[in-house]
């Protein structure tokens, strides 16, 4: 919709435009995409729309025009998986690279044609600089030198108030520890020595989902949950985050494995799938259960990262047996660091994955590339259930590695804990600030006006030498 409308402006600006006009309407899209983002982002030196400001004082069309289609393929690089993924795929850095070059391109032509228009003048230039020193004379009025001290005293004790704030210990502090999860008890994180309002948050090295429960003096509060996502795979994470607002000077953070402990465990479409898995000896038993709660199919995907090079000879090797019930899919999945791309191919129950084996998609593109991630995707339908013997997952037979399957239901989880308190301004902070930014108006407003006398006096100063050379 975005390069819809920006098309439609080109098009209304090409057909009758005022100089003015576009340039001040450039000006106000550039301004509104910085509130729009709430201030500037590194992004914005990529945006076409300051080169649209620049353009807009030459000829528009000729311009905007080859900007509009880096734009294009700019949003082409980076949403090639979703628009076009079998076509796109390995063109992320060719497009992002053209679409920079175009921009490059523009903006240098633009920057020469500017500089070989102007003429210099070397008068006018040497008024600026006189005019420039004249203003300096601003610094001997006493009162803005003494208005101007107060602002920086005023302000250095703001900001001294500050900076003891974020040094204190006991405004920040964190501690590490450990616990043992299990997946059929609760166990405990006590925080102690918080104040009411104090921000805390509880991070844990794991990649296994958990239940949590805060309590404070018995009563139960709301906590909010993030993970980390270290391969940029929906659902996958190894970290967890855990954030509240201390209710009280004491709480206790409950915490219980929702599933087995598996390596790289992700989620995927909803979270209503129940598992139960056990090992024996080296096989993985999985029973599924999607609950119907949402209506939608559940999938079970396991990520084990794996770093190699896929030579001519290269063999990745899934074998698994479904016992009762009924999948939907079963997927072996490779991300490809060259490529930067998942890979999904349908894996039968004895499936051999080679370098020109062809995915979903009826492509084959791993030969001499390096990936860096196997994953295995269970889906089943909603409402179902199933029961699924992992027997192996190897690559090269063996020769070079061999995931291990397992499932615990206990595990050691390292943690650490971050506690910040509210800053709570003081008396002075208060009445420093509202100092400052007073003395700030009014210094502004005196050196304004000291600098419209000087423009006054320079004005007066040159007619009355006008008049004098007019009568000579």
């Amino acid at each position: 919709m975005l390069t819809v409308t920006q098309i439609a402006v080109l098009i209304v600006l090409a057909l009758g435009y005022d100089r003015k006009k576009i340039l001040s309407l450039c000006g106000l899209t550039y301004i509104s995409y910085i509130l729009f983002f709430k201030g500037y982002s590194t992004q914005f030196s990529v945006s076409t729309q300051f080169y649209m400001i620049l353009a807009a004082m030459n000829r528009p069309l000729v311009f905007m025009i080859p900007l509009e289609v880096s734009q294009i393929m700019q949003m082409l690089s980076w949403q090639a998986q979703t628009l076009a993924p079998e076509f796109l795929r390995n063109e992320h850095l060719p497009l992002l690279v053209s679409s920079t070059a175009i921009r490059s391109v523009v903006f240098t032509y633009l920057t020469l044609d500017a500089l070989t228009k102007t003429r210099i003048d070397p008068k006018k230039l040497t008024m600026s600089l006189k005019r420039f020193t004249f203003y300096l004379d601003v610094f001997k009025d006493k009162i803005f030198l003494l208005l101007l001290l107060a602002v920086i005293l005023t302000a250095s004790i703001s900001s001294a108030t500050l900076i003891s704030y974020i040094n204190s210990e006991s405004d920040f502090k964190s501690f590490n520890g450990e616990l043992k999860a299990s997946k059929d008890e609760w166990s405990t994180i006590n925080i102690n020595g918080l104040a009411k309002g104090d921000q805390v948050i509880v991070k844990l090295a794991t990649n296994d989902w958990l239940d949590v429960k805060a309590l404070s003096d018995s009563s139960e509060f709301h906590v909010e949950r993030g993970i980390v996502n270290p391969y940029n795979l929906k659902g996958s994470f190894n970290q967890t985050m855990i954030f509240f607002t201390a209710p009280a000077r004491s709480c206790r953070l409950m915490l219980k494995m929702k599933h087995p402990s598996m390596p790289f465990k992700v989620e995927g479409s909803s979270s209503d799938l129940r598992i139960d898995a056990a090992v024996y000896n080296s096989t993985l038993i999985l029973n599924l259960q999607d609950q119907g709660v949402d209506g939608r199919s559940s999938i079970l995907r396991m990520a084990y990262p794996c770093e190699v090079y896929v030579e001519e000879d290269f063999t990745l090797n899934l074998r698994y047996k479904i016992l009762y019930g009924r999948v939907s899919n079963v997927y072996l999945e490779v991300f490809d660091d060259t490529d930067e791309w998942l890979y999904s191919f349908q894996a039968t129950e004895n499936f051999t994955l080679k370098p020109d084996t062809k995915d979903i998609h009826g492509y084959s593109n791993l030969s001499n590339d390096r990936i860096s991630l196997i994953v295995i995707t269970v889906t089943i339908g909603d409402g179902a259930s199933a029961k699924i013997k992992l027997d192996e997952l190897s690559i090269n037979d063996d020769k070079t590695c061999k995931v291990r399957f397992y499932a615990k239901n206990n595990k050691s989880l390292r943690y650490k804990v971050f506690i910040e308190r509210d800053f709570r301004p003081p008396v002075h902070y208060l009445a420093a600030s509202i100092a400052s930014m007073t003395l700030t108006v009014v210094t502004t407003y005196r050196l304004y006006r000291r600098i419209e006398r000087k423009d006054s006096s320079v004005e007066k100063s040159s007619e009355t030498l006008n008049i004098k050379s007019s009568r000579r």
